[in-house]
C-alpha cells in the first residue's frame, strides 16, 4: 500500500506543483481524482480494494497559492476514511514534504490507522523518504 500511497501524493503533488496555476488565475482550478488498488486489511489478513478520492482546488491570490486538497476513501470490505485525518504538505521550491495521518473505520467497529511520510526532490524528481505504517487500531 505504501508505494501506491506514493503515487497517489505524487499525483496531488504534482497538482499542486505551485506553479500549475497562473498568478493571474481568477477562478479556483479543480483536479479530481481515484484510485483503486488491493492491499491487505490489517484486521482480517485478507486483500480488499481500497478507493481513494482526492478533489484538489488550486487558487493564486498574486504570488501566494491557495491549495485544498480532500481526500475521501472506502473499501470493498466496508471501511470508510472517518473525518478528521490530517495532510500536512510543505513545497519550499527544492522538496515537497507531506506527512498523513487518519482511520478507517468500519460498521462493526474495526479501525484501521493509516500514517506516512514522504518527501521528494523537485529538481531529480526522486523519492528521498517514504515511510508507511498501516495497523489494526482495533480489531
Amino acid at each position: 500500500m505504501a508505494r501506491r500511497m506514493l503515487v497517489v501524493f505524487v499525483t496531488v503533488l504534482g497538482a499542486v506543483g505551485l506553479g500549475a496555476v497562473p498568478a493571474s488565475a481568477d477562478k479556483p482550478v479543480q483536479i479530481i481524482e481515484s484510485f483503486s488498488f488491493v492491499d491487505l486489511n490489517p484486521c482480517s489478513g485478507e486483500d480488499h480494494v481500497i478507493t481513494i478520492n482526492v478533489d484538489v482546488s488550486l487558487h493564486s491570490h498574486g504570488e501566494r497559492e491557495v491549495v485544498n486538497i480532500r481526500r475521501t476513501g472506502t473499501t470493498d470490505s466496508g471501511y470508510v476514511m472517518n473525518p478528521g485525518g490530517r495532510e500536512h504538505v510543505v513545497n519550499n521550491g527544492n522538496f515537497v514534504n507531506a506527512w498523513f495521518n487518519e482511520t478507517w473505520g468500519n460498521d462493526a467497529g474495526s479501525k484501521i490507522a493509516v500514517k506516512g511520510r514522504f518527501k521528494l526532490d523537485l529538481d531529480t524528481g526522486e523519492t528521498l523518504v517514504d515511510k508507511f505504517q498501516l495497523t489494526c487500531a482495533k480489531p
